[in-house]
């Protein structure tokens, strides 16, 4: 596989070779996955079916077999790190916000990465290892993940990303799109990634926001704080605060 092919070409490299090891992986790589979460007509099921795969071996698959692949290359003692960019939608179903079940596979996806990092870094730990693992969990940022042609589609679309027969998608991915060209900007993204290196003991699970203007307003926290208390409503095990 292509993952095997990038680890032989990176011990071949002479930085490589003339240090001997990897310090630092970051996993960055992701795409949305847009559709209707039950196919309808014009879609094809193969279709739909094929695309909710790729978009899952995109934002999960393939960071586990990067993982696996680099972690013999990487020190278990002295300074390791592992950085996996998941997301806000790691923390929340879509149960509770209509929207959202355009999005089941994506946050699927990154729910799934965020367990897996997450465990990881215990079995790591208990192992003795010093490799560290933290995920990096961004609210709305301003990048061209949802324009066309960049998402995974699982239904039909036009050439603008768009459907021609589903109004609701429409809607869906218009505001989606709208959410991230104000978002935050990206280098919120390099900015917490270097304060999680920079640290000697980092934190397992980390936000990309601020509750400062306007960058609370870019990020979207009041619509995540919204439904993020309904998800809690929702949830077998809810939390309440007592008097």
């Amino acid at each position: 596989g292509s993952v095997y092919a990038f680890v032989a070409a990176l011990q071949a490299h002479p930085l490589f070779q003339q240090h001997g090891r990897v310090d630092i992986l970051v996993n960055n790589s992701g795409r949305f996955v847009l559709g209707q979460i039950v196919p309808s007509p014009p879609t094809d099921f193969s279709f739909y079916l094929a695309q909710r795969d790729l978009g899952i071996r995109t934002l999960y698959s393939g960071h586990v077999m990067m993982t696996n692949v680099m972690l013999p290359l990487m020190p278990q003692q002295g300074y390791a790190r592992i950085i996996f960019t998941v997301s806000i939608a790691s923390y929340v179903t879509g149960g509770t916000f209509p929207f959202e079940s355009f999005f089941d596979t994506y946050t699927s996806g990154k729910f799934a990465l965020r367990v897996y990092a997450n465990n990881l870094d215990a079995v790591l730990r208990a192992g003795g290892s010093n490799i560290r693992i933290s995920t990096l969990n961004p609210y709305a940022m301003n990048t061209a993940l949802a324009q066309h042609p960049h998402p995974i589609y699982t239904q039909p679309v036009n050439g603008t990303g768009l459907s021609d027969t589903d109004p609701a998608f429409n809607q869906a991915i218009t505001a989606l799109r709208e959410a991230l060209a104000n978002g935050l900007p990206p280098s919120m993204v390099g900015e917490g990634c270097s304060q999680l290196l920079r640290m000697t003991a980092p934190e397992q699970n980390v936000v990309i926001a601020s509750p400062r203007e306007p960058f609370a307003t870019q990020g979207g926290n009041a619509l995540m704080k919204q439904q993020l208390l309904a998800e809690n409503q929702i949830s077998a095990v809810p939390f309440e605060c007592g008097g």
